[in-house]
């Protein structure tokens, strides 16, 4: 979910590329927001490329890699679950 809010992707659109809910996405967007401390979107998103968590596909577009082991171990970084 931080590779798409890292792209700049609107909740609703999360929601659709996710097969999740709306309220879903906020939840989990919300979350990440918690255990990093984090104030915003925009930190998820920096903190996403800080992390290489988007890469370049050869189309020019940005594409997870290993988001959940990047995540695990931010989160283990932020002080854990």
């Amino acid at each position: 979910m931080a590779t798409e809010v890292g792209q700049g992707q609107s909740n609703a659109k999360i929601a659709g590329t996710l097969h999740l809910s709306v309220p879903t996405v906020k939840t989990h967007v919300s979350a990440i927001l918690t255990k990093l401390g984090l104030n915003n979107r925009v930190q998820i998103a920096l903190l996403a490329h800080d992390a290489r968590m988007l890469a370049r596909s050869p189309s020019g577009r940005s594409t997870g890699t290993g988001l959940a082991t990047r995540l695990v171990d931010l989160v283990a970084a932020a002080g854990g679950v």
